[in-house]
Formats: structure tokens, sequence, C-alpha cells
């Protein structure tokens, strides 16, 4: 069973009942186990077409695609000679029960996904399955919260990695805006950790009092408060796309905005029209790109290093988050499509999440 939505209409859904077809020598076929969602991919669907995420699981005809989601998967048959059946995976998956891949490159790490269509896509990181088969009880224990949140922190540890790596672009404010969205949280979270500059957090009216509980922000203001927002020089890490706030958010800091990144279209139909038109003071609109960072760092630090700053980071994470996030689980085609549907509606607790499976 397929979950597929109209490209163009992403709270159309869709249930497509396919046989599940035996792999073929050099495949191996997943069981889908659980998965979550959150806003973050509903921003997977607006921009499938810019970024390239539709490409990642082909839907069975044109104006059709199949949501990105991470989660955990099992293989039960395979017919590559390194890939055991029985392994357990990490990575990106359809909503779906079902997806048979090709794999490469195995090691005791994990594998990349060589499917033709594939191999186009912007970062072969999105094509890569951690093997998890021999995580420990408490790693099983926190599996929820790392489908929910583990993509989303390394784009926030990413997106503080970046600012630090550039010496904060000579500035001694970060704004944040969306601010109580879950990469925002994360972002924030690595900042305050790493300390050194001020924080101030852009909200709705109706969500200040959870975002300054989080204690993460030196200052939390409402989108109507901009003109409040304190320091000299700023960089806006803005995770909401919307273009009247950043206009607003330039306009406040003139030249003294010397760095303005994208990193998130939650408040926002059509990407195109994220960096433009440009705003009228302040440095231009650029996109991040957690790829990118990654491959940096990779070659910077290497692979193992990179892993354990990104592992250790992640642990004080999680834990952390035990004070204020409640996961929901979800089970069955029903309760995925809710979901999905409350989502694309904007109906969201910045304070809790879905953990699903299409398994009923």
């Amino acid at each position: 069973m397929d979950i597929e939505v109209r490209r163009d209409q992403l709270g159309t859904t869709r249930r497509i009942d396919n046989p599940v077809a035996d792999p073929v020598d050099g495949q191996a076929l997943l069981r889908v186990d659980t998965f979550a969602l959150s806003m973050n991919n509903v921003s997977f669907g607006i921009t499938g077409e810019l970024l390239g995420y539709w490409k990642l699981f082909p839907a069975t005809e044109a104006g059709w695609g199949r949501i990105t989601v991470f989660g955990f998967a099992d293989v039960i048959a395979s017919r590559h000679s390194d890939l055991a059946e029985g392994t357990r995976v990490f990575g990106y998956l359809p909503m779906s029960t079902h997806l048979t891949v090709e794999p490469a490159r195995v090691s005791q790490r994990g594998f990349f996904d060589a499917s033709a269509h594939r191999r186009e896509v912007m970062s072969s990181v999105w094509n890569y399955y951690q093997d998890v088969t021999g995580a420990s009880a408490e790693e099983r224990a926190r599996e929820a919260q790392r489908s929910l949140l583990g993509p989303l922190f390394v784009t926030g540890f990413l997106i503080d990695d970046f600012v630090e790596d550039n010496d904060g672009f000579g500035a001694d404010t970060v704004v944040i805006s969306t601010s109580s969205s879950k990469t925002a949280i994360a972002t924030a979270y690595c900042m305050a950790q790493r300390g050194g500059r001020r924080l101030v957090g852009l909200t709705s009216a109706e969500r200040v009092d959870f975002v300054s509980g989080l204690g993460l922000y030196d200052q939390v203001l409402s989108y109507e408060q901009v003109g409040e927002a304190a320091g000299e020089r700023a960089v806006y890490v803005d995770f909401g796309g919307m273009q009247p706030l950043r206009e607003e958010v330039h306009a406040r800091y003139g030249d003294g905005l010397v760095y303005s990144m994208v990193a998130g279209m939650s408040h926002v139909d059509d990407p195109s029209g994220l960096v433009a038109p440009q705003p009228s003071a302040g440095a231009a609109p650029e996109m991040f790109m957690a790829p990118f960072q990654v491959s940096k760092r990779v070659q910077d630090w290497g692979q193992d290093t990179y892993d354990t700053r990104r592992d250790a980071a992640w642990d004080g994470f999680v834990a952390w988050t035990d004070g204020w996030l409640t996961i929901t689980a979800g089970r069955g085609v029903d309760a995925v499509e809710a979901a999905w549907h409350s989502l694309v509606a904007g109906d969201v607790d910045p304070a809790s999440g879905h953990q699903l499976t299409m398994w009923a």
C-alpha cells in the first residue's frame, strides 16, 4: 500500500494498493515499520520540484507524488550477497508498507540505494540507509524521537556549525523565525550550547509563551514586534519563508543584517520566490543546503570525527526534549492520512509529534 499526494494540492491523497514484488538479483525488499510526520515533511512536498524530493519515490502517474518521511524498516527479503535478511535500517522512506531497494556500497554502517531513479538526486546522503540492527535497548526506546527529531536536529546542528564556520559573519545576534518549529528549536539548542551570540526568536503571538519556556532564547518576540529585536549586527535564519517578515527583519537591522539564510519554508506555498525579490536592506538571502555542509565537514574532520561530534550533540538534545515533547503513536493507513491532512491544514502543536505505521 502506498499513499500518494497531489503535487499541486498536498491535502489531496489517495491509496495505491500494489502487489508486493519479490526482489530480483541485486535487490532487497524492505518492510517499512515506523516513521514520523512533521511540518518538515510538508516542506518536502512544497519543494519537491525545486529540490528533487519527488525523484526519491516515484508515483504511479504524473501530477502525483510520494512524500518522503524518516523512519525505520526491516529487510524481509534479500537477493544481495552482502545484505542479510533481518537487517534493520534507518533512512528516507515513503509513506508505504514496502520499498524495494538496490543496495550498493554495503558495509557495517549501512548501504546506499543505487536504484536508477535515485541516481540523479541532489545529495547521495538522501539514498543512505544506516544499519541499526545492533542498536542498544536505549536506542530502540528512542526510535520515535529519532524518526521525528533526528534529521531535523542534524539540520540544526549543521546550521549552527555553518554560522560558526564563518565566524558568525561578525554578528552579535542570531534571529530565528518560526522559532517554535522543531528544526528551529534544534538550531537554537545547538547555538545556545555554544554561546557567544544573542538569540532572538520570532514566532506567532500565541506561541510566545511556549518558545520562551524552552529557555533557549535571550529574547522571544511575536512577529508584530520585530522592531523591538535586540542587537546591532545580525544573522537571520528563516524557517518560515515569509517574505513580509523577512523584509521587516532586514529593515530593522539595515546594513547590520550581515547574513540572511533561508532554511525552511513552512509558511510558503510557492517556493519559487524564496530568495526573491531581494530585501531593501541587508545581505541577499541564500538557501542553506545541509548536504554541502556535511560534505565539507566530513572532508575537514573525517567521517568518524563528524559522526562523533554530531552524535554527542544529539544525545544531549534528545535527553533535553524529554522535558517538553509528547509523541503520539498512530497505527494504520487511516491514522497516517489523518496526521498528514492535519499538518497540511496547519494544525500543528509545537510540543507534540507523530510516530506512525501503515500497519494496523
